[in-house]
């Protein structure tokens, strides 16, 4: 993230690459599909950035599998272009010692850009330092956000030393929060389900959540037996499922009743 200080020209070229418009990562794709971040968390990250004194910021996926490109995985970022092609070239993010530490643990790093080397190699570690170093990307501020669907993500928020206090620290986390809830809202595919039901699917599948057989289903809607058996299977076929109670869970789990 950039602050105050830092170059226009810079702010700029960054703003236009500042976001991956189409991450490739299984686990990310699955809320984000994102074609670009939303303003608002763009304009949230500015404003933690400037008020915190961060110059870059991350915000990227922590794949499930341990595998995906960077530059893939990344969903938000400030980086210099030429670091983030440069680092891309390395293959290691996902075998980094941040990420690394993030797999087994909630709490957070404090500390240099060597973090992003490979969390087994002092080698790798100390040339991510010098690599992302001579950018600015320093002094290093990381740790690991959950949505509520379980997804993991990586924010990290660097400059020019000293690293940052307890107190900025907190500020950081509580905020970055309100921006991953942001990001996710502004992009979840949930509030329009991509599987449509028919209004006669919906209300056959709520009265099977409500715990009803087909036969009271038949009376309550007035329906023969057939074809309200028939509605539920049709809704069964679109949501993918291989029983009634499975299909009510698809259901509800896609806000689609």
């Amino acid at each position: 993230m950039k602050t105050s200080s830092l170059d226009d020209i810079c702010e700029e070229e960054r703003e236009d690459e500042n976001v991956q418009d189409q991450p490739t990562s299984s686990a990310g794709a699955q809320w984000l599909g994102l074609q670009s971040a939303s303003t608002a968390s763009k304009a949230l990250m500015k404003s933690l950035a400037g008020e915190l004194g961060y110059s870059f910021y991350l915000l990227a996926n922590i794949p499930v599998d341990r595998h995906g490109a960077f530059q893939d995985i990344t969903i938000l970022t400030n980086w210099p272009p030429n670091a983030r092609a440069s680092y891309s070239e390395s293959e290691i993010f996902c075998e980094s010692e941040a990420v690394s530490h993030f797999r087994q643990s909630i709490l957070p790093l404090n500390g240099g850009s060597q973090m992003f080397g490979h969390a087994c190699d002092p080698v790798s570690r100390a040339r991510a330092a010098r690599l992302l170093g001579n950018f600015g990307i320093q002094a290093t501020f990381a740790f690991t956000l959950h949505t509520a669907d379980g997804q993991q993500y990586m924010f990290a928020c660097s400059r020019r030393g000293p690293e940052p206090e307890m107190n900025e620290r907190g500020d950081t986390l509580s905020r970055s929060m309100k921006i991953l809830d942001t990001l996710k809202d502004a992009k979840n595919p949930m509030k329009q389900p991509s599987i449509q039901l028919s209004q006669r699917e919906r209300e056959c599948l709520e009265w099977c959540a409500a715990g009803k057989t087909a036969e009271e289903t038949a009376i309550i809607t007035k329906l023969s037996v057939h074809t309200v058996e028939s509605y539920v299977r049709s809704a069964m076929r679109k949501l993918g499922a291989v029983n009634r109670m499975h299909a009510v869970a698809r259901a509800i789990r896609l806000k689609a009743i």
